[in-house]
């Protein structure tokens, strides 16, 4: 199964379990995460934007408003330089 599916559709993904996935399905990811000290400078500021409608994120999310997730990216960030 997907790490989205094991995710509440009604709160933010868990940083600390996205991570968990990363490091056991996707190790370069985290590692390429780790290493970009600005990406979640990016990724806040994108995620800023499309809350304020700036930035279109429906092709990517491809999912309906309702079931639509934001990764809470401080708790992200906290858990990526604990990493």
């Amino acid at each position: 199964s997907l790490f989205i599916d094991s995710q509440s559709r009604t709160e933010p993904l868990n940083a600390r379990a996205l991570l968990d996935y990363l490091a056991t399905h996707q190790a370069d990811v985290l590692t390429r995460l780790q290493n970009n000290v600005r990406i979640t400078d990016e990724v806040s500021q994108a995620l800023r934007e499309a809350d304020r409608g700036r930035v279109p994120l429906d092709h990517a999310r491809r999912a309906s408003d309702e079931n639509a997730q934001l990764i809470d990216i401080d708790q992200v960030s906290a858990t990526v330089h604990q990493h």
